[in-house]
């Protein structure tokens, strides 16, 4: 059950937490297996707490924490439960078809299983009673196997079963992954939702006008190999074999990333975020969840948003290329926080050697060229020309333009 939650939250707290976590996970998925691209998230936002982290996202980490554990916990009895069960059974010829039924509708209910815990499905709303359901079906299985047995079988019989093969090995200790490849080799888990399926679509059909174009053009197309492939997995439903093309695809076109700002606070409100992204692509910035706005990367897939104005306190910066965000639907958040402060404190100006202070706002200039802060009858005194050394720059900002408070 999801633990409540409180306005008063450390990161001590969260620390101790996530250790615990940390404690149920290695012993429970080892592989790594269990919502992957969510926990690597989870994990980098929780080593941040070093750092000055604002409410909500304390709260938001508080209950994203409890919900991993409980579905860590759900993944943990999952795995106890298929691993005995399909070490010990497998279904046979001799067996009754109503008893053949049970088995193939608990293997497919495992699959599916697996296949939700992977892409970590129903962490927010509870995956407990699937498992449940599993669990139930299984001690079912075993306790009316008796009754569907035309005649009862020794342990030397058991012992003789493919599935003990592997076990018998020396050091056969498979990893969970290779041990549901192994047993269960038809994929038939429907990992996608129909919404996802419909993103996947859409870069289908997009791809295919760039190979169209590219074909006219007498050019070369590198997704020409995989588009066969996933318009054939889509039609058929194979939904692992879609899941196999996307990660092909995705070794082909980068992830966007952001490379600037470099550091999780500033004292700067106007700062510029660059970034790299797949060559020619359209980007979007989503600022603080609400804000949008868009820019081309060049041939080189780089890209910049000059002049974002931050607010006070922790921003979420999140971008992506909607061109293939159904490559990578999930857009990681990079949080910065503005320190609200003046650029300029702490510094003097180099002639006059006075501070400058929030009071004398209305006499500071930026220098457009060395980005260095002076009084402006400073400059006015040397001619119009900035009073750094070797600078000789010849434009400035006041404070009512963005690129006085630009980082």
């Amino acid at each position: 059950m999801q633990q409540p939650v409180t306005n008063h939250i450390s990161a001590t707290e969260l620390q101790n937490l996530y250790t615990q976590l940390l404690e149920i996970k290695n012993k429970a998925d080892k592989e790594g297996v269990v919502a992957h691209g969510r926990f690597t998230l989870l994990q980098q936002q929780t080593e941040n707490l070093q750092k000055p982290v604002a409410v909500h996202l304390l709260l938001y980490l508080h209950n994203q924490l409890h919900l991993f554990l409980q579905y860590m916990l759900q993944f943990d009895r999952y795995k106890k439960a298929v691993t005995t069960f399909f070490t010990n059974h497998i279904p046979d010829n001799s067996f009754f078809y109503e008893q053949n039924l049970r088995y193939l509708f608990i293997q497919n209910l495992a699959r599916r299983l697996f296949a939700d815990f992977s892409a970590g499905n129903y962490l927010e709303t509870g995956i407990e009673p699937s498992v449940n359901l599993l669990i139930n079906l299984i001690s079912g299985y075993e306790q009316g196997k008796g009754r569907f047995l035309q005649q009862p079988v020794t342990l030397a019989d058991i012992e003789k079963l493919p599935v003990f093969n592997a076990l018998k090995q020396q050091n056969s200790n498979l990893p969970l992954g290779e041990y549901m490849k192994r047993f269960f080799p038809n994929e038939t888990a429907f990992t996608f939702s129909a919404k996802r399926l419909g993103s996947i679509a859409g870069g289908f059909f997009m791809l295919s006008v760039r190979e169209l174009k590219d074909t006219l053009q007498g050019k070369p197309n590198l997704f020409s190999p995989l588009l066969a492939q996933l318009k054939e997995a889509l039609i058929t439903h194979n939904h692992a074999q879609v899941s196999q093309v996307l990660n092909k695809m995705t070794q082909l076109i980068p992830p966007v990333r952001i490379t600037n700002p470099g550091r999780s606070t500033t004292n700067f409100k106007v700062i510029d975020i660059q970034g790299t992204a797949p060559p020619n692509s359209g980007v979007t910035l989503l600022l603080n969840n609400n804000i949008q706005f868009a820019t081309q990367a060049n041939e080189q897939g780089h890209f910049a948003f000059d002049k974002t104005e931050l607010q006070p306190g922790q921003n979420t910066l999140q971008c992506y290329s909607p061109q293939y965000h159904f490559l990578y639907p999930l857009i990681p958040v990079f949080y910065i926080t503005f320190l609200a402060a003046f650029p300029f404190a702490g510094r003097i100006d180099p002639v006059t050697q006075q501070p400058l202070t929030e009071t004398a706002i209305e006499f500071i200039w930026r220098c457009a060229n060395c980005k260095n802060y002076m009084f402006n009858y400073s400059v006015e005194d040397n001619s119009g020309v900035c009073v750094i050394l070797k600078c000789n720059g010849k434009t400035f900002y006041n404070h009512h333009q963005k690129e006085f408070w630009t980082q």
